[in-house]
């Protein structure tokens, strides 16, 4: 099984690859710290898994748009979010997005060696503390609004509360203009808003912005 670990804390990767090279069957084909040496690996690169941190600096902090790319262009290869962190909004919009796993960096590394092994087999996996995150009883009734978007939406939804414009989104996805903006328009009504400025405040309060929502 051939990897790429991505990671922007040089200890991290490298604890990582410490780990994963002892187990048999697994084959590290490469590392990144940033994003763009990511993709380019996976351009270069052929892999069945991809280990990478949700939030590695570059030229964009944001893990969404990072991951939305990968399943888009790479859709055959299965997607580890290795992440530190835990919040209920995030590991839900993940696993909403086609995530096929999710390992806190709070738990032991042979969660990570599971998830592995678990997604090279066609499952999903979800570490203990996203487990317990996703299992939160406080956020129950939120978690309803983000099941009423199709996993397209989620992607659309992702991308505009990156930064990312109709067009911008339309390109980076390989759909038309026409597509994304009927799209977002779908996501307003599910989610009974209106402009822009409140998709907005409403994407970074479940917990799809790297930053805190607006004031």
């Amino acid at each position: 099984m051939k990897l790429l670990l991505a990671d922007d804390h040089p200890l991290v990767l490298c604890g990582l690859q410490s780990l994963l090279a002892q187990e048999s069957g697994f084959d590290i084909v490469g590392t990144a710290k940033t994003p763009s040496a990511l993709l380019s690996l996976l351009e270069e690169t052929e892999c069945d898994v991809v280990v990478a941190d949700y939030a590695m600096p570059g030229e964009s902090d944001d893990g969404w748009r990072l991951f939305v790319t990968i399943l888009n262009k790479h859709p055959n290869v299965r997607l580890v979010a290795y992440t530190a962190f835990a919040e209920p909004q995030i590991v839900a919009g993940l696993m909403r997005l086609r995530i096929d796993a999710v390992v806190s960096k709070g738990d032991m590394l042979s969660h990570l060696v599971h998830a592995i092994k678990a997604v090279a087999g066609g499952a999903r996996y979800l570490s203990p503390v996203a487990e317990h995150a996703l299992g939160s009883t406080s956020y129950g009734s939120q978690l309803q609004w983000l099941e009423r978007l199709t996993p397209r939406e989620v992607e659309v939804l992702g991308l505009f509360a990156a930064g990312l414009s109709v067009s911008e989104t339309a390109l980076l996805l390989g759909r038309s203009v026409k597509t994304v903006s009927t799209q977002k328009t779908a996501i307003k009504k599910k989610m009974c808003v209106h402009s822009d400025f409140d998709l907005y405040r409403h994407a970074a309060v479940h917990g799809l912005l790297m930053q805190p929502a607006p004031p």
